[in-house]
């Protein structure tokens, strides 16, 4: 599969935790200071898988998973 594919996947993923977390607890002002970092957190992962994709692609020529797993 490709690389990027399960990143949207994974992203996806966190946005549907995020929306959960906020649909459970709308009124709490804590939940705010949380589901701000937690965003934070999920922003952060999201540029480093894309700086993970950006250098796969240059160094191996594509974003295929199984071209990252052969040991050259």
């Amino acid at each position: 599969g490709h690389l990027l594919s399960t990143l949207l996947a994974l992203e996806f993923m966190v946005l549907s935790m995020f929306l959960i977390i906020m649909l459970m607890n709308p009124s709490m002002p804590q939940e705010s200071f949380t589901s701000l970092m937690f965003i934070s957190i999920a922003v952060c992962e999201g540029a480093l898988g894309l700086t993970i994709l950006v250098m796969l692609t240059r160094t191996k020529g594509s974003d295929m998973v199984s071209s990252m797993l052969l040991m050259k």
